[in-house]
């Protein structure tokens, strides 16, 4: 029988994988201007790409990743998080990111199995 390895496996890391959605969404928005045709597309292919590296890292948790993209036009974007989890193996992280014309937030969220 296989022992579980308990350390790093079960450790969310978040600054490693804030660089990793942050590479991901500069790989499917680029130095796009916003366009709200390509919102719908641009959404689909930054939660698919980011939950496509992170389960590619091979980890023990099940993920949620959740992303907004919204045109700067001078409105304020507000929002907030909150979990109910095992702190010592659960983790979350949530990126910015930003070009001259729209803002893209992206939360991913992990919980152990």
């Amino acid at each position: 029988m296989e022992e579980y390895n308990s350390g790093d496996d079960v450790l969310f890391n978040t600054d490693e994988n804030s660089a990793l959605v942050k590479e991901c969404i500069e790989g499917v928005i680029g130095g796009a201007d916003y366009d709200h045709s390509k919102v719908n597309q641009w959404t689909a292919g930054i939660v698919e790409n980011s939950l496509t590296h992170l389960v590619k890292q091979g980890r023990a948790f099940k993920f949620i990743v959740n992303c907004a993209i919204m045109q700067k036009s001078g409105a304020g974007l507000h929002t907030a998080n909150s979990c109910y989890w095992d702190t010592t193996t659960d983790g979350s992280c949530t990126v910015r990111w930003e070009n001259r014309t729209m803002y893209c937030i992206v939360s991913v969220f992990a919980v152990a199995l």
